[in-house]
């Protein structure tokens, strides 16, 4: 009876997080140009491009916005609908410095989302030499233009160093107002952005899912985690298309711009995860990610078992993981998103190699058990270094229990094989264990897992 009303109170809780959420990331912008050094007028094409993550979107790719800081658009250009949308646009920035092109969707659906672009902009001798004459012409013209007003307005009672002064004035007064309306500006923006990241449902769900697996397991409630996993498949996966991957919360931090907002906020992300992890091992992985909620449904189909090619192909993820990271880090992209299949199963969308990479992991969950979770996820590699880490610190337990009486049931019954015999206990091997709790339910002296 009181699981049942865990069972229940959990599903209202979640029910009515979901009822007040309305959003959910729908695209992926990029910014694509040959150039990221240019001269100060030169003229350059950019192309702005828009993919689906989601299977719907409801702001119109027209209501897309553009910004140019310390430049202007020279041609606006025209979207191009597909597979990919995309606008090719003219730009030329006018001033030395950084120049920086800003694309802006703020979508009912996916809240604020903005891509941006910097520029190196420097003078060129040419344009010097060109800015030189023009200012001398224009110096030349004042003369001639005060000399003729001056014989013509000689009993003129305004003095001049006032006309002149009254401008400055004028124009400093201009500028300030400018300043403090782009620095507004700039501080709504950061306000959206802040909110978008942090307090977007996924964000939010993904986080009390953990802290509810985190309760479920103090209190021993092992068989909640089909429950956990459900409806992470269904609202994370199905309903939101799989976006915002929550793998690709490492990837991020190489995506946006250092020390900015976001950076900070899917920092805090990892830092949160990598801290249950290392206390409490793979929760994240065992209990919340939809990707592995649908290997483990699928795996309860009774057949044969393919065990043996298990062994070493475990190791396989840590070596994605590197690539993964070298090729973040260099191109500052993020591509851990890149090798996930599952937004085609949830967008009901998609072709080609990836399409493929996702049947075959399907029918491979089938006979293995989380065949992705385990030997691709670049993400579980890392949250195995983590939880290996607490297990070296002594924060994490991976003796089953001084009660042990070797009986092998849970041996038997561990479908990740993360058991194995010790020297004097069978012990745990944290790298590879999701704590699902199955060792403890069927263990006969009810030993700590």
């Amino acid at each position: 009876m009181r699981k049942i009303k865990f069972i229940i109170f959990t599903l209202l809780i979640l029910v009515v997080i979901f009822s007040l959420s309305n959003n959910s990331f729908a695209c992926n912008l990029s910014i694509i140009s040959d150039k990221n050094e240019v001269n100060v007028g030169e003229e350059i094409s950019v192309t702005i491009e828009r993919v689906k993550t989601h299977k719907t979107c409801v702001l119109p790719i027209e209501e897309t916005e553009i910004e140019i800081i310390n430049g202007e658009i020279v041609d606006e250009g025209n979207w191009i609908k597909g597979t990919k949308d995309t606008k090719e646009i003219v730009v030329k920035f006018t001033e030395p410095g950084t120049g920086i092109i800003k694309v802006i969707r703020d979508c009912p659906k996916g809240g604020l989302i903005v891509e941006t672009k910097e520029f190196n902009v420097v003078n060129n001798n040419s344009t010097l030499n060109t800015e030189k004459e023009n200012i001398s012409n224009e110096k030349n013209s004042d003369i001639l233009q005060k000399s003729n007003i001056n014989e013509s307005n000689s009993n003129d009672d305004t003095p001049k160093n006032d006309l002149e002064e009254s401008n400055i004035e004028n124009l400093n007064n201009k500028t300030k107002d400018n300043t403090n309306s782009e620095n507004l500006n700039s501080d709504n923006n950061i306000s959206k952005e802040f909110q978008n990241y942090l307090f977007n449902p996924q964000t939010l769900l993904y986080i009390i899912l953990i802290i509810l697996s985190l309760i479920f397991i103090s209190l021993k409630f092992y068989k909640l985690r089909f429950f956990t996993l459900l409806f992470s498949l269904i609202i994370l996966g199905f309903y939101f298309g799989g976006c915002l991957c929550p793998v690709s919360y490492l990837g991020k931090l190489f995506e946006v711009e250092f020390l900015s907002i976001p950076f900070y906020i899917f920092l805090g992300l990892i830092i949160f995860i990598s801290t249950v992890t290392i206390f409490k091992g793979r929760v994240f992985c065992g209990w919340v990610c939809p990707h592995g909620a649908i290997q483990e449904f699928l795996y309860k189909i009774k057949t044969k078992r393919f065990e043996k090619i298990e062994k070493y192909l475990k190791y396989l993820k840590y070596f994605i993981l590197a690539i993964v990271l070298f090729l973040s880090f260099i191109y500052s992209k993020n591509y851990f998103c890149n090798i996930y299949p599952f937004k085609v199963l949830y967008n009901f969308s998609g072709a080609g190699a990836i399409l493929i990479f996702l049947i075959l992991i399907l029918i491979f969950s089938i006979f293995i058990y989380r065949p992705f979770c385990r030997f691709f996820c670049p993400f579980g590699a890392y949250l195995g270094i983590i939880s290996r880490l607490g297990e070296k610190l002594g924060l994490n337990k991976n003796i089953i229990s001084n009660e042990c009486i070797k009986c092998k049931k849970c041996l038997k019954e561990c479908n990740s094989k993360s058991i194995y015999e010790g020297d004097e206990f069978y012990k745990i091997d944290t790298k590879e264990c999701f704590v699902c709790g199955d060792c403890k339910e069927i263990c006969p002296k009810k030993s700590e897992c």
